[in-house]
């Protein structure tokens, strides 16, 4: 897989705090998942992508960062098609977050919801999942 080789560095990318930096690595993480095939999104979970996501979303929600929040948001939600990978979320701690991150993202999500679970019906399928296990953990 040619992503391997290059996919330390883009995940250490979203470490350096550095808008500049930050926004092209979860753009272009953002593009692998949703371009790619299973191997691709299965690749950057085993390398820690939703752990470095995760750091990504903790430390741009403090400093109110909605643009890179909805970035970081984007490339979790286009990673999680399946309950498999929706188990990884939740394995990573991300769901706080994403409710935490939920203010920032709402009309963003609305539009992902409308748009792309006309196009691909399974998507309709991991959303409801996904807000199910967002309510059980509020619950």
């Amino acid at each position: 897989m040619e992503t391997v080789d290059i996919l330390p560095k883009l995940l250490e990318c979203l470490t350096l705090r550095k808008e500049i930096i930050v926004i092209p690595a979860l753009r272009t993480i953002g593009n692998i998942v949703t371009i790619g095939n299973d191997a691709y999104k299965n690749v950057i979970i085993s390398a820690g992508g939703l752990s470095r996501l995760g750091d990504v979303l903790r430390y741009y929600l403090c400093v109110d960062e909605k643009d890179i929040v909805k970035e970081a948001f984007w490339a979790i939600f286009k990673m999680v098609d399946n309950t498999d990978r929706i188990q990884s979320v939740i394995n990573a701690d991300l769901l706080p977050l994403l409710i935490e991150g939920s203010q920032f993202v709402s009309m963003f999500l609305i539009f992902y919801s409308r748009v792309y679970t006309r196009k691909y019906t399974s998507h309709k399928l991991v959303l409801n999942i996904l807000i199910k296990n967002i309510s059980l953990y509020i619950l």
